[in-house]
């Protein structure tokens, strides 16, 4: 198992199958991940999918303010993803974005900042990750960068898998 911030670099994705082939890596938890703009290696098995474009984005909140003052769309084109290596099975747990889903159900309140998969082990077993980018945003008056509170958010999002009594769960923030 190998966490890696990605950084936005869509290089990255060059080197991810050197980095875990070398480490003998069997699941990768990916935090600033940009979507793969071009085919990977055959044997990785990504969540979100590269063909869901919308997913591989953090888009709350949904705009900016510029130093002009006028509100632009939000320009985090990354995600956390899951990615399992030489066919191993990653099985998607898919949250609801928080205002649409039903009272007891697992929401996301920031899609895109966290991924959850099952990942299988051998003997029948499973472990389920966690994903988790902490989303950091600039002051206004000075331009300096700070952690928001989103990622106090996005672990009471996660409650509902780290509390299930048949899964282990591991679980590398990224920040």
């Amino acid at each position: 198992m190998m966490s890696w911030k990605m950084n936005q670099r869509e290089l990255a994705w060059d080197r991810l199958e050197e980095v875990a082939s070398r480490n003998d890596v069997s699941a990768a938890l990916l935090q600033e991940a940009r979507r793969p703009e071009r085919s990977l290696p055959a044997g990785l098995n990504v969540h979100p999918p590269a063909d869901e474009i919308e997913r591989w984005r953090i888009s709350v909140p949904r705009h900016y303010r510029t130093a002009d003052g006028s509100l632009r769309e939000t320009r985090r084109r990354f995600a956390s993803a899951v990615v399992g290596r030489d066919g191993l099975p990653v099985v998607p747990r898919e949250p609801t974005e928080l205002h649409q889903a039903a009272e007891g159900t697992f929401a996301a309140s920031h899609p895109g900042q966290f991924a959850v998969a099952d990942v299988a082990l051998d003997g029948g077993r499973s472990v389920t990750v966690v994903s988790l980018y902490g989303i950091w945003d600039r002051m206004l008056d000075s331009g300096d960068m700070y952690a928001e509170a989103t990622l106090h958010r996005a672990i009471s999002d996660l409650t509902m898998v780290f509390q299930e009594r048949a899964t282990t769960t591991c679980w590398w923030p990224g920040t």
